[in-house]
């Protein structure tokens, strides 16, 4: 075996995931928010760039609020998020002036926010519950909303504030998670201890949210009070490093897959206003109140694709003994009251609207295509192939097959014969391919396993048949079966075998992140059991799936990080990107310093960005200076120039103009200092 690519998810794939969590996100209130007396805040920036934003104009004040921790403190708030938004979902598949369709939605979520600080012995571990909790949706009440926004859920924090992890349920959807999530967005807050402090103000951090990474600069108004504003999204669609267990419900994020940096081409968001007051006061732990208010803009490419508006206010309420209250039941240590909360009963009655939602949309999209048949689809998208060379103006396309396969899900059959008949280009073939990921049905998927398997089909096209089923949503039993058979075939070539292993990697994370641990852990298993091969790239082949699974254990990948093999050890290092023990850090940050080759070096480096961003920019600015590899130098450079909105990274940058003699690098430093995109180049 050889060790190839992992596979990837489709640029348009990836859209419709990153528009799918927008659209339920803003639904239910977790995101963003419109509203129509504001005037829209401009042009839309550079991809995962950002433009200005409402800084709080005010003088520092001469002394900095720390945040407080007491163990078992139990505090009540009254809670209030009001939140509009208006989406141009058509804006992914044309440009704006001819799909002018826009859905404005309102939400107000109001209720008592109860907090404990549950356990401070490692990781300062807190649980949340709004209850008892009022939801309307476009001025409507929404009982069925209540329910899930009173379910309690925990937050890790460093002692300094900055959020380590979340632990929801594991009965939540991930939707329902990340619903759950947005009551507690606009609360992230993070001052330096005093023993870290310095006399630098503000002072910066990079935050997560629902969009996806920003930097957040702090500034003290006085002993109680801190302004923040985000000034700057760095990377669109970034989700946070998991530095925290992953178990009990928390879902890590998935490890970065190559080709999602190019959604960056097509998606960006701009912060147009944000202020977010906090106050804190002594004896009290964490918040004492906070108001924020917030508008940003999302793009498609240059077309508007979310307008948003939105506003909290949480002020503190006596404390109150109330049976309804879960998480006043809790005990035990950090693990356990993990464990206990991922076991919580709940039953979301969403569930059966969004079933129903569904049926009707196959029932409308069945009585739309009842008169067209496969082959007329399959003609429309060659068409579309045929006339544009920009892969978003064939995603209508794509997606009109993509409904079709769902409308009538038996006709997916007839496509694996119509490529065979035709003597597609790579291309072409692999659009009518990710229709099919994207329907996902079993039939679907069915239909993707007789392109893997049929030796008659073509060998990029049973190639492009592996890859496409890493992105299926709900694999199949059958789809994991051909994916096995494929990586054992004596007959086949290695590059497709070893593709079938990586991507039953991705299946494998895929089914672990929604809750079918014990057929994960079948996969995984099986896919550990290659690291015992003699042969390196064999193991190496193992580890990268492993990392694909967000399954590798550092106790299994520590033996291969001092592998003679480069290969086998550069994939031990890219798959502790996954690993949250304290041991993979170190490791890390040993082979970037001291390893022999420039290949585990970088596969080091991108671990250390996949898992803290924050952490790599710090090694950069370190490095750049002394790194003699002008290869490791560009990667350098490109890591500081995602977060170039920090100071410190703009100032390493224009220091190593001075001594770079690389063009090249020179050429990507000026780019990221005068903000230009850099995914046409540099990569």
């Amino acid at each position: 075996m050889t060790n190839t690519p992992s596979p990837r998810r489709t640029i348009a794939y990836g859209l419709r995931l990153t528009a799918a969590a927008i659209v339920m996100l803003a639904a239910w209130g977790g995101v963003s928010w419109w509203n129509a007396r504001h005037e829209p805040c401009g042009a839309p920036p550079p991809a995962a760039e950002a433009g200005s934003s409402g800084k709080p104009q005010v003088e520092a004040a001469s002394q900095t609020p720390s945040l407080l921790w007491v163990a078992d403190a139990r505090q009540m708030y009254d809670y209030a998020l009001h939140t509009e938004v208006a989406l141009r979902p058509l804006a992914l598949d044309a440009p704006a002036a001819s799909n002018p369709v826009v859905t404005r939605i309102a939400v107000d979520i109001e209720g008592v926010l109860n907090m404990r600080v549950a356990d401070t012995t490692e990781v300062v571990t807190v649980a949340f519950q709004l209850t008892p909790a009022k939801v309307s949706l476009n001025n409507t009440e929404a009982p069925e909303l209540e329910e899930l926004f009173q379910t309690p859920f925990m937050v890790g924090f460093s002692p300094d504030g900055e959020t380590l992890f979340k632990v929801f349920p594991m009965k939540l959807t991930q939707q329902e998670k990340d619903s759950l999530e947005g009551l507690f967005n606009l609360l992230q807050i993070s001052i330096p201890t005093a023993s870290s402090r310095t006399d630098s103000l503000p002072w910066h951090t990079i935050e997560y949210d629902a969009i996806g990474s920003y930097v957040a600069d702090y500034l003290p108004l006085d002993a109680a009070r801190i302004a923040k504003a985000k000034t700057a999204y760095t990377a669109f669609g970034a989700k946070r490093p998991a530095l925290g267990d992953d178990e009990a419900g928390e879902t890590a994020p998935p490890p970065t897959q190559p080709g999602e940096d190019l959604l960056k081409d097509l998606m960006s968001a701009k912060i147009c206003s944000s202020s977010n007051v906090y106050t804190l006061q002594p004896g009290v732990s964490w918040l004492s109140a906070c108001e924020s208010e917030e508008r940003l803009e999302v793009y498609a490419q240059q077309s508007l694709f979310s307008e948003s508006y939105s506003t909290l206010r949480m002020t503190p309420r006596a404390y109150r003994t109330n049976p309804r209250v879960d998480i006043w039941s809790l005990s035990g240590h950090r693990d356990q009251l993990m464990q206990t909360l991922a076991m919580w009963g709940f039953y979301s009655e969403t569930r059966k609207f969004d079933d129903a939602w569904e049926q009707a949309k196959l029932q409308e999209l069945r009585k739309k295509y009842a008169n067209t048949t496969v082959e007329d689809l399959y003609d429309d998208l060659v068409d579309a192939v045929n006339s544009s060379s920009n892969h978003v103006d064939t995603i209508p396309a794509i997606h009109a097959l993509r409904d079709y396969l769902k409308a009538y899900p038996e006709r997916a059959a007839g496509v694996p014969q119509l490529l065979r008949n035709d003597q597609l280009p790579d291309e072409m073939a692999g659009r009518i391919i990710h229709a099919l990921e994207l329907a996902g049905t079993p039939e679907a998927q069915q239909a993707l396993g007789s392109i893997m398997l049929n030796e008659e089909q073509q060998p990029s096209q049973r190639l492009q048949a592996v890859v496409a089923s890493g992105g299926v949503e709900q694999p199949s039993e059958e789809m994991v079966d051909d994916l096995w058979a494929l990586s054992r075939s004596p007959t086949l070539n290695e590059p497709m075998s070893n593709c079938a292993v990586l991507a039953l990697g991705i299946v494998s994370g895929t089914l672990s992140n929604t809750n079918q641990t014990e057929r994960a852990d079948a996969i995984n298993n099986e896919i550990a059991a290659l690291l015992k091969s003699p042969n390196p790239t064999t193991r190496a082949l193992a580890l990268t799936a492993l990392e694909n699974a967000q399954a590798a254990a550092y106790e299994a990948i520590a033996p291969h990080l001092q592998a003679a093999d480069e290969q086998e050890r550069a994939a031990a290092y890219s798959a502790l990107r996954v690993c949250s023990e304290p041991d993979a850090l170190t490791s890390l940050r040993q082979a970037f310093d001291a390893d022999a080759s420039a290949i585990v070096r970088k596969a080091a480096f991108d671990a250390m960005a996949s898992r803290d961003p924050a952490q790599a920019s710090l090694w950069a600015r370190e490095r750049l200076g002394a790194e003699n590899n002008e290869l490791l130098r560009l990667q350098l450079v490109m890591a500081l120039g995602k977060q170039a909105a920090l100071p410190a990274n703009r100032a390493t940058l224009e220091a190593q103009l001075a001594r770079e003699l690389s063009p090249g690098i020179t050429n990507a430093i000026h780019r990221i200092l005068s903000g230009a995109d850099l995914t046409d180049g540099h990569q």
